[in-house]
């Protein structure tokens, strides 16, 4: 009797600490999808306001560049990832002459000399939530696009919890982030919004290796959904086509990531109990 629970004893010590040695390479190996286990999302995404006419072929036709993003006291260092992800995402369905790259924008507006009229601009927006016909005009001529974007970050928050630890070391964590942001859309030929939506996403994976959910992984995920809100006379495309950007993807993106950490786990399993002693 004693011999079996000598055996019981060795083989359950052998399981657990191969078990740990493979967390640990799971947890090194920099080429497995870590960043893609158990992904869960969270979509919203509506349109507030839309101008009659408006449409998204008059982007194409008109061109559209983007205004400084709005964003609350503590996160302004977010700001220009967030216009870049917007950026980004209209490139994808617009053709790239039709849109003005911001920074471009700023430096024809500064060759023109309309720096303090456009900063002038932008603070009576900040006062009143109305951008100056005349100005805007100004701006859009120089800049040579008839549609403003203007993003605002309403909220972002990340959290990131640990899930299981073994011997002290922290094998698995749960991070996740969510975001809610607007987009106003401005023609400046006659100087009011056209279109506005809001949309909130929440992204949360369980991780082996540490890794907060990136501010721009998450921006370009809501920005794919509110685009798609931009009425338009053809089927606008999720502008990250391919990648997780639909809550109809996310339950096959999290079988598939399943199936991955599942397939190593069990064949491990399954190799130790056939060599172990019975």
């Amino acid at each position: 009797m004693r011999r079996g629970m000598t055996w019981t004893l060795e083989r359950t010590q052998v399981i657990t600490v191969c078990f740990f040695l493979l967390i640990c390479f799971l947890n090194g190996c920099s080429s497995f999808p870590m960043n893609r286990l158990f992904l869960q999302q969270s979509a919203n995404a509506r349109e507030l306001y839309c101008e009659p006419g408006f449409r998204w072929e008059s982007l194409e036709e008109g061109g559209i560049t983007f205004l400084a993003a709005r964003v609350n006291t503590g996160h302004e260092t977010y700001g220009p990832a967030l216009i870049q992800g917007l950026v980004d995402s209209m490139q994808t369905n617009l053709p790239s002459q039709k849109i003005v790259h911001p920074n471009l924008a700023v430096n024809r507006v500064s060759k023109a000399g309309l720096t303090q009229a456009y900063a002038a601009m932008l603070a009576e927006h900040s006062d009143t939530n109305i951008l100056p016909r005349v100005t805007l005009r100004k701006v859009s001529k120089v800049v040579q696009a008839r549609y403003f974007a203007l993003p605002v970050l309403v909220s972002f928050r990340e959290d990131q919890s640990s899930r299981l630890s073994a011997f002290g070391v922290q094998a698995a964590r749960t991070a996740s982030a969510t975001v809610r942001l607007q987009l106003q859309i401005w023609d400046a030929e006659v100087g009011r919004i056209v279109w506005e939506g809001g949309s909130d996403v929440t992204l949360a994976r369980e991780m082996l290796r540490e890794g907060p959910i990136r501010f721009d992984e998450i921006t370009q995920v809501t920005w794919a959904k509110l685009l798609q809100q931009i009425p338009s006379d053809m089927t606008i495309p999720s502008p990250n086509d391919g990648q997780t950007s639909s809550t109809a993807n996310a339950p096959q993106e999290r079988d598939s990531a399943q199936d991955e950490l599942n397939f190593p786990f069990h064949r491990t399993t399954r190799l130790l109990l056939r060599f172990l002693p019975h």
